[in-house]
Order: C-alpha cells, then structure tokens, then sequence
C-alpha cells in the first residue's frame, strides 16, 4: 500500500512536534493509552475468531478422509493461511500495545531535564514502532478479507480483492494529500528556520520503514 511512507511522515511530524515541549508529554500519553484500547478491542475479537477456526481445523483432521478426488489447495488449506493472517495480526498488535505500555512509563520520565538527552530518541523511535506495528495489525487484517472470501469460493476472492484494492487506494490518497498538506504547513509556520520540512529533518535518525 502506497500510503505507508507519507503516513509515516506525519507521524513523525506529530511526534517532533509534541517531543518539543514537556507540557505535551500529557497529550502523548493519552494518544498512546487510546490506542492500547483500540489494539485490545481487536485482539479480542481476533483472538475468538482464531479460537473458532481452529476448532474447525481441529474437526476437519478428526474426519474420516474423503475418497473423493481433491482440489489441489484444500479448504482446511484456505483455512490455514486465514488462521496464519490472523494470528499475525494478533502478535502485531500485541508488541503495539507492549511499547505504548512501556511509553507510559517512559514519557513522564523525559520531562525531567536530567533524563531527557537520553530518552528522547529512545521515546521517538518506541513511538514510530507502536505505531507502526499497530498499522502493521490493520492491514493484516484488512488483508485476511479476501482470504476469508476465498473460503467460499473463487469469485468471492475476486470481489473481495478488489474491493480492498479500491479502499486502500482511497485511503493511501487521503494519507498522502495530509502529508502534503502538512508539509506545506509547517514550511509556512517556519519563521526562524529552526522548523524542517517534513521529508528533511522530521526522520531525524529514525530508520526509515
């Protein structure tokens, strides 16, 4: 999906802009204790449906073998490469919400002068992570539909797929007219130059995702 880097630069935008002030350390913290919310609102649910396909794996294997002649990708297959996309939607999301626990401890620290040099590239790169591993867990997600239309039949695999295709192209064009839109913003609230366009100076060290 195209709209991964320009989302990340404004991600990384918000995050130089609210790292900038102590008193925004407020702020980060419920961003982050927002997303714990919605990433364990999801692995609930994934984690039943991953409960109940392989309770339907389990019963297909202790079925008697069929004679019939098989396809050549099976329906338990389909169901495995399902089971896979969730579950890694499931870790995804859990090593999200890991880091945005350990943020919770480190952001309050990084107000304190005599620790703020030594957690503030620490706290951006963990943010830039936990967010990512939570997008990460969305577009798996996202991903597992077709997967899911694929266990009925052929033709819902198709519908599915393109349906995906047509909102991640709508999405990746919103995310991509906001990173624009903030660069041009920031360009113009530059009054001493010590502010950087998003594609030069926001990454800072960041690795590049």
């Amino acid at each position: 999906m195209t709209g991964l880097h320009p989302t990340t630069r404004v991600r990384r935008a918000w995050i130089s802009e609210t790292m900038a002030t102590p008193e925004d350390s407020l702020l980060v913290v419920q961003t982050m204790r927002n997303l714990i919310i919605a990433a364990t609102l999801m692995v609930t649910g994934v984690a039943q449906i991953l409960g109940r396909l392989v309770t339907i794996l389990t019963d297909a294997n202790a079925a008697p073998p069929q004679t019939a002649p098989q396809p050549l990708i099976s329906h338990n297959d389909k169901l495995m490469a399902l089971l896979t996309l969730l579950f890694l939607s499931l870790v995804t999301l859990c090593l999200s919400v890991r880091l945005a626990v350990n943020l919770g401890f480190m952001i309050p620290l990084q107000s304190r002068r005599r620790h703020m040099q030594v957690l503030e590239r620490e706290i951006e790169q963990s943010i830039t992570q936990c967010t990512l591993y939570f997008s990460a867990g969305l577009r798996l997600i996202v991903l597992s539909f077709p997967i899911m239309c694929w266990v009925v039949s052929n033709g819902a695999l198709i519908a599915g797929t393109i349906t995906v295709l047509i909102l991640a192209a709508k999405v990746d064009d919103r995310s991509e007219a906001r990173a624009k839109s903030t660069d041009e913003a920031l360009l113009e609230s530059s009054d001493d130059g010590s502010r950087q366009p998003l594609a030069a100076g926001i990454a800072r060290d960041s690795p590049c995702y």
